[in-house]
């Protein structure tokens, strides 16, 4: 009888614990349960705003223990950055170090997202993670894309998703679809939990998110949240808003909670599928639709990809060659005109739809030989490009492949003379959430164009620099140089002139204003002529110390 009395008290006691396993997390919010005997699971997150609004690491954490699993999470994020930037930055690297992670969760960028660099950054950032923590699992996080690029016939969720579920398989990894998970939510239940800014999370886009990763995570049956459950969730959400008060309310409905909970469960179970078929049999299409990857064909021939010459844009006018100037252009799409590609005004330009691909070709008029082509991009620039030639302008054969990370002005030199018509950018890339812009196209016969001709200027001096005491401004004295545009300074409060400050004047004679104070400065000159858009410069002169003047 008395052991039977000891096994009850023993069964009793670890019911006990197992209930009140823990009354508070992290955040703050009470009512949490869990499993003292499961062994804590250590979660880190690493992306960017995506990840850091409304503290996405502790609603995981919240509704993980709130469901008896015994987990913590922390975050290591940078705000506007991608995988491969994070890679190398020491808040992430440092958190890396200090291992013990069981899990790690990867977010890359959604604005100018590539799948390319979401490959490479991945690749970067998985080294890392598996030298100190050689056990852990990868969960990629896929978020969604811009409110004005979510659905319609030219959507990038299938984009997103195809680039995601591609890294997932590479490295051996899960995947959080919560990208697919807020589709559906928007389109199919009519709930938008975009902040206004058309990018970032309202709260319950955040728990759409931490409920797409939690089942990730654990792979367990949904079991819809009862009333008895609805404050603690009220408190989680709340207690962990962030970066934005939109769509922030005191009770949320237990409705829409269990509505988000049960389609990130149905998407986080199908693609988890996926991931677990080594057949390659099974497919996921994305719930905005199929991806159809607008690369495919385009380089028969395997071209190298080139990232061209940066240029400078006073050779894209026409009495430096440029053969485009004044032609007929055509786009494929055009919220400003092609024309405008083709004028020889930089100020004004093509623009497109955000939507991939997009093309603009020019017609030449008459068979022509050409050797370069260039383009002068405005923000809004291709991150992927093909230049192609045709004599009809219907079949197109590719001459080179470009890839760029940031906007330029650039020329790429084929590798030979063609004899062409017709010349088209098809753009299959964007390296923005906008579309392609171009101030202007480039085509030249020949490479001699591009020599910018070396003019030499004298150089100035410093005749005086006064500073009066107790002021922010000093008056700058330069020996006056005949046929100059104009002069610039360099200066700084150490004598080297680290971490200076440049500024361009037209006059010999000028104020500098922002100074601090009661500094000592230290300056020096040079004087510029302008030619054919180019600055030449004279070379330094001597450094000079600002006086201080009494009042």
């Amino acid at each position: 009888m008395k052991s039977k009395i000891k096994i009850f008290f023993m069964i009793l006691t670890s019911v006990v614990i197992l209930f009140f396993g823990a009354i508070f997390n992290e955040s703050g919010t009470e009512g949490v349960l869990v499993n003292a005997e499961e062994t804590q699971k250590d979660v880190l997150f690493i992306g960017n705003s995506m990840t850091y609004y409304n503290t996405l690491c502790n609603v995981v954490q919240g509704i993980a223990r709130h469901k008896g699993h015994n987990i913590k999470c922390s975050a290591a994020t940078n705000g506007g950055k991608n995988l491969i930037y994070n890679a190398k930055a020491d808040n992430v690297v440092n958190a890396i170090k200090k291992g013990g992670y069981e899990v790690v969760v990867l977010q890359d960028i959604v604005g100018s997202f590539d799948s390319d660099n979401l490959m490479e950054g991945a690749g970067n950032i998985i080294s890392v993670i598996k030298k100190y923590n050689p056990k852990a699992q990868i969960i990629f996080y896929e978020p969604w894309p811009i409110q004005s690029t979510l659905t319609g016939k030219y959507s990038m969720l299938p984009y997103f998703t195809d680039g995601y579920v591609q890294a997932a398989k590479k490295f051996e990894a899960q995947l959080a679809p919560v990208g697919e998970s807020f589709y559906d939510i928007y389109v199919n239940h009519g709930l938008n939990y975009y902040c206004k800014d058309g990018k970032h999370p309202q709260p319950l886009g955040t728990f759409t998110a931490a409920a797409t990763i939690y089942y990730t995570l654990y792979q367990e049956a949904f079991e819809s949240f009862s009333e008895t459950d609805q404050t603690y969730l009220n408190q989680l959400i709340n207690n962990n808003v962030a970066f934005t008060t939109e769509g922030k309310k005191n009770t949320y409905p237990l409705s829409t909670l269990n509505l988000i909970m049960e389609r990130s469960h149905y998407y986080a179970g199908i693609v988890k599928e996926v991931m677990a078929d080594k057949t390659g049999n099974l497919k996921y299409t994305s719930v905005a639709g199929e991806y159809v990857d607008p690369d495919i064909g385009m380089n028969p021939d395997n071209l190298m990809a080139v990232v061209g010459t940066e240029t400078d844009k006073m050779f894209f006018q026409k009495n430096k060659g440029n053969l485009a100037v004044g032609c007929k252009a055509f786009a494929s799409n055009e919220f400003q005109p092609a024309k405008y590609a083709v004028d020889g005004n930089e100020k004004t330009r093509w623009e497109t739809e955000y939507f991939n691909p997009q093309w603009l070709y020019v017609d030449l008029g008459v068979e022509t030989d050409i050797r370069t082509v260039g383009f002068m991009w405005e923000g809004a620039y291709a991150s992927r490009y093909y230049i192609q030639i045709s004599d009809d302008a219907e079949q197109w054969k590719t001459v080179a492949y470009v890839t760029a990370r940031s906007k330029k002005t650039v020329r790429i030199t084929l590798d030979k003379t063609y004899k062409t018509r017709y010349v088209r950018m098809y753009g299959t890339r964007r390296g923005t959430d906008y579309g392609y812009s171009l101030f202007e196209i480039g085509i030249w016969k020949d490479g001699t164009s591009f020599v910018v001709p070396q003019i030499r200027v004298q150089k100035t001096k410093i005749k005086s620099a006064v500073k009066t005491k107790k002021t922010t401004k000093a008056k700058i004295k330069l020996k006056k140089i005949k046929g100059v545009t104009g002069y610039q300074i360099k200066i700084g409060i150490t004598k080297k002139l680290k971490k200076s400050r440049k500024i361009s004047f037209k006059k010999s004679t000028f104020i500098v204003k922002k100074l601090r104070g009661k500094k000592q400065y230290y300056i020096k000159a040079r004087a510029y002529k302008v030619s054919d858009g180019v600055r030449h410069y004279s070379k330094w002169c001597k450094i000079k110390k600002i006086k201080i003047k009494k009042q």
